[in-house]
């Protein structure tokens, strides 16, 4: 079994340097799938991020962003961040999920990882004023 974990990290790692991508790869082999399957879930999770990145240049077209928010965002990933803005649209973490090509309890990972930085507190104090 251990050996396994090693071939299975091996291969994780030499598939992509990307810590959110490695979790989520561990996460789709933890589901019962196959290391040969990888190579389609990654490029899944590839055409997702080419529409996030179009979605966020469209968005940085139309809102006018502010340092502060900025500063804010630097504390979060790229996938973070994504969840984040799809919450905020009142996306469900299935949706969100279906959305970036990866399992629900891999987005309910990174929302428990979002709630527990300081940043986040700060934030929603500022918000909610308490």
């Amino acid at each position: 079994m251990k050996r396994q974990a090693e071939t299975i990290n091996r291969i994780i790692n030499s598939l992509t340097s990307d810590e959110d991508r490695r979790q989520d790869l561990w996460v789709f082999y933890l589901e019962n799938n196959t290391p040969y399957a990888f190579d389609e879930f990654l490029k899944r999770i590839r055409l997702g991020e080419k529409r996030y990145a179009r979605d966020k240049k469209i968005a940085q077209d139309i809102f006018a962003s502010s340092p502060k928010f900025d500063n804010f965002l630097t504390n979060f990933t790229e996938l973070e961040k994504e969840i984040m803005f799809l919450m905020a649209l009142e996306t469900s973490t299935l949706d969100i999920a279906r959305y970036k090509g990866i399992s629900e309890e891999r987005i309910l990972q990174a929302i428990d990882v979002i709630k527990s930085k300081p940043a986040w507190e700060e934030i929603r104090k500022e918000i909610h004023g308490s």
